[in-house]
């Protein structure tokens, strides 16, 4: 073979050795810089979802902690159904007041409707005792409404049977024979404990023992 033909042939083979030696270092090198799963041609975390962190939600109270509506409109509707008229129009009254401060108490529900309230309570359980059976159980389920509303008011009113210098103020005092100790002759207004803190005593009329 020709020299010349010699020298083309093996400056051919060197070329094409140098050739697939550049294409194995351009493969190598890319295979470094790209990610170790391509899927699909992409990227991995192109293709893959990425997971995010913990979502907060908003936050609610549970029904326990939240404020519930007291069903006020029951109050109208227990009304309309007493026969005595003027008993009738009192509870009217007592509707519309509770009413005028609205569905929901707490324990921003000004103390002075809370007063209010106690009051009346004591006024329909004055009532209620010549009532007949039916009228008295529908003053029952009203009564039974406003304590539902002072106690979302945090209130529990104060009515002791026992003589308790503590809890209880005397009004008036009527020496009695026959006594030890002070005792209750009658009821006035009830006492109001909101949140634990004493707020009003309870009233009554005392009878004490008659000294010589």
């Amino acid at each position: 073979m020709p020299p010349n033909i010699q020298l083309t042939i093996a400056a051919a083979a060197i070329g094409a050795l140098a050739l697939v030696g550049g294409v194995a270092w351009f493969w190598t090198r890319r295979s470094r810089t790209k990610p170790d799963s391509p899927i699909n041609g992409l990227p991995e975390e192109a293709s893959s979802p990425i997971s995010p962190g913990p979502v907060s939600l908003p936050q609610h109270d549970s029904p326990s902690d939240s404020p519930r509506e007291i069903n006020t409109a029951a109050l109208a509707e227990l009304s309309s159904k007493i026969p005595d008229p003027d008993i009738r129009e009192f509870l009217v009254e007592i509707a519309e007041r509770v009413e005028e401060v609205g569905s929901i108490f707490d324990d921003d529900t000004p103390y002075g409707f809370i007063e209010e309230i106690v009051d009346r309570l004591d006024d329909l359980r004055s009532i209620r005792k010549s009532q007949s059976d039916r009228v008295a159980s529908e003053i029952d389920s009203f009564r039974t409404i406003l304590s539902d509303i002072l106690a979302k008011c945090g209130v529990e009113p104060i009515h002791c049977e026992l003589w308790d210098a503590s809890n209880q103020r005397a009004v008036s005092k009527e020496p009695t024979p026959g006594i030890t100790v002070p005792t209750i002759l009658r009821f006035g207004s009830t006492g109001i404990r909101r949140n634990g803190k004493l707020m009003r005593k309870q009233e009554v009329v005392l009878a004490i023992p008659e000294t010589h």
